[in-house]
C-alpha cells in the first residue's frame, strides 16, 4: 500500500515491486488540476514496474479544494481495466490475474534490466 503523494515517486513504487508487490493499493485525495498523476502517472508506474496498481481517489468539493476522480485499476502492462470518469463516484470492477502479472513481466523488463549501480539511494538487490 502507498498513498496519496507517495505513488508521484518512482523510487516508492519500485520499492514495493522490490519487495515482492503485484498489487500497489493507492488511496488517495488528489486534486484539481493534477488530474494527470491518474491519467498518465499511473499507467506509467504500473507498466514500469510490471505491477498492477488501484487508484481509488476521492472526488466532490471540499472547504477548499475539488477533488478530480478518475479512480483506475491498471494491469501491469499499463492498460487500464476500469476507471472512474471525473468527479464521478462509481463501483470499479476489474479482475487482475496471476497470469497478467506473468506475462506483463515477461514482455516489460524494465525491472530486470534497470541499472541499479547507478543509482543513488537505491538497494542493490
Amino acid at each position: 500500500m502507498a498513498i496519496c503523494y507517495d505513488v508521484e515517486f518512482p523510487e516508492l513504487v519500485r520499492f514495493h515491486r522490490q519487495q515482492g508487490c503485484d498489487l500497489l493499493l493507492v488511496p488517495t485525495a488528489n486534486m484539481h488540476p493534477f488530474h494527470q498523476v491518474a491519467t498518465h502517472m499511473i499507467p506509467t508506474r504500473a507498466m514500469e514496474n510490471a505491477m498492477a496498481i488501484a487508484y481509488v481517489n476521492f472526488t466532490g468539493k471540499g472547504d477548499a479544494l475539488h477533488y478530480c476522480g478518475y479512480s483506475s485499476l491498471c494491469a501491469p502492462n499499463g492498460e487500464r481495466l476500469a476507471q472512474a470518469n471525473a468527479d464521478e463516484q462509481t463501483l470499479l470492477v476489474a479482475d487482475v490475474t496471476a497470469e497478467m502479472i506473468h506475462n506483463a513481466r515477461q514482455d516489460l523488463t524494465h525491472f530486470e534490466d534497470r541499472r541499479s549501480d547507478l543509482c543513488l539511494g537505491e538497494a542493490h538487490v
